[in-house]
């Protein structure tokens, strides 16, 4: 088995991920670390909490794991009884699957179909953030088809790489998601700033004199942006813009 922590050439292709162009390329970085850790599968999972707080309120995945396990994963909707997902939204530190324990039939059910379908073995680990105005999951699951007596060890002696991965995929989707809203709204640079700047309490006469903008100009193009975001008010642009992840 390979350890990796220590390893120049994977911290490297974790801090590239950055970079990626697209979603098909980071899913194959990430495919390259894990397999040179010796691991053979996973799931990445980003989650947006609910404004209510309770339950997410959108999610995204991608993976490299068996087609056949997404497939009854998401027919049997385990995404809402997942264990593992439980144990991330109360916890930032690497587990076990193992050690994470069912407490339903479901849960149950779910673990032994995983075990049964490639992830015999395996170690979660969470990433909590902010997107906008929302709090954020991320969930990497990292598994093997070999015993857990034989990858445990070897799971937790690269779990220092494991959670940079993590973290850098967080970091990759919160900006991926952020490139879309802009895409979808027409968001040009000076929206950007000008959200920014009212972001942080700043009126409009003083972004005027930053921006060495006529306020009247500033006004027809505050005006421009409500639109683009369907916003009553200055004060709901700001939050509009938030919850689509424009502002961090």
């Amino acid at each position: 088995m390979n350890t990796i922590k220590t390893r120049a050439d994977v911290f490297s292709i974790i801090q590239n991920i950055a970079a990626a162009d697209s979603e098909d390329r980071v899913r194959l970085m990430t495919r390259t670390v894990i397999r040179k850790a010796g691991a053979e599968h996973f799931i990445y999972s980003t989650f947006r909490v609910s404004k209510a707080g309770h339950g997410f309120g959108s999610h995204h995945y991608f993976e490299d794991c068996r087609a056949e396990w997404r497939s009854i994963y998401e027919q049997r909707k385990w995404y809402m009884i997942d264990p593992l997902i439980e144990y991330a939204k109360l916890h930032t530190e690497p587990a076990l699957s193992s050690k994470i324990v069912p407490v339903t039939r479901g849960q149950s059910d779910m673990m032994a179909a995983a075990a049964c379908h490639g992830f015999r073995s395996g170690i979660i680990i969470p990433t909590h953030s902010r997107f906008g105005s929302h709090d954020c999951l991320g969930t990497l699951f990292i598994g093997s088809s070999s015993e857990p007596s034989n990858m445990e060890q070897h799971f937790l002696s690269n779990r220092i790489a494991f959670r940079a991965l993590a973290m850098e995929l967080m970091e990759w989707w919160k900006n991926h998601f952020r490139q879309l809203a802009i895409q979808k709204f027409k968001i040009n640079e000076f929206e950007l700033h000008m959200l920014e700047h009212l972001s942080n309490g700043k009126a409009v006469a003083e972004i005027a004199a930053i921006t060495e903008t006529r306020p009247s100009t500033l006004y027809h193009r505050l005006a421009i942006l409500k639109d683009k975001l369907g916003a009553d008010n200055t004060g709901d642009t700001v939050e509009k813009a938030k919850a689509h992840g424009l502002l961090g």
